[in-house]
Parts: structure tokens; C-alpha cells; sequence
């Protein structure tokens, strides 16, 4: 059996809802700065496309930031307007929802689960 105990790896998790793009933000695209307690910086770059099978491709983007301590900013693309938004000093490990249009955004809270072993 295996036992997976996680990581002490960063994350973020982005939910993008479109508003004159369409809702699902098919076709957003999404940059990541990113700093390291070291002082190291590295960009990531997503695309949100249609979905996969079995969860390959998930319209929520949930992105892995490796040992990195601070997401300098997070900047989205949206096809369908061509606007740009820019959030600054965003906090790791956490959910957040990305409104086309909006000026800030929301945190969305989730329960953790806990499963039991047989």
C-alpha cells in the first residue's frame, strides 16, 4: 500500500471566471512570478484549455510552486476581452477565484478531508 505523506512544496490553486470571456476562462492564460527565501525567481506560464480525460487537463488550475515563498505577482490573459489583470504579493498555499474585470480577488475557503484507512 502506498502512503503518500505529501511535501513541504508550495502551491496555489486558481479558479478564473469569465465574464465577457466565456465563463469556464477557456483560452486564459496565466504567468506566475515567483520568489524562493533565497531570493531566486522563476516564472511559470499556464494555459487553461477544454479539460482532459480523467483529470488530465482540469479547468481549475492548480499549480505546483515548488520551494518557492512568495508569488510576486500573478498576471491573467483574457481571450475574449484582451484585458490584462495583475495582482500583486499574493500568499502561497492558498484557493483564489480571478473574476475577469474585477480589481481584487477572493479567497475561497475549503475543508479539509480526512479519510479513514480500512
Amino acid at each position: 500500500m502506498f502512503k503518500n505523506t505529501g511535501s513541504k512544496n508550495n502551491w496555489i490553486d486558481l479558479k478564473l471566471v469569465g465574464v465577457k470571456t466565456n465563463r469556464a476562462a477557456i483560452g486564459a492564460r496565466i504567468k506566475l512570478t515567483l520568489r524562493s527565501a533565497n531570493g531566486d525567481a522563476r516564472t511559470i506560464y499556464k494555459h487553461v484549455t477544454s479539460g482532459g480525460s480523467f483529470g488530465g487537463s482540469p479547468l481549475q488550475q492548480h499549480i505546483g510552486l515548488g520551494k518557492a515563498t512568495r508569488i510576486e505577482s500573478i498576471e491573467i490573459w483574457w481571450p475574449t476581452s484582451g484585458t490584462r489583470q495583475l495582482f500583486h504579493d499574493v500568499g502561497v498555499n492558498q484557493f483564489i477565484e480571478i473574476t475577469e474585470f474585477a480589481k481584487t480577488y477572493s479567497r475561497l475557503k475549503r475543508q479539509a478531508v480526512k479519510l479513514k484507512l480500512a
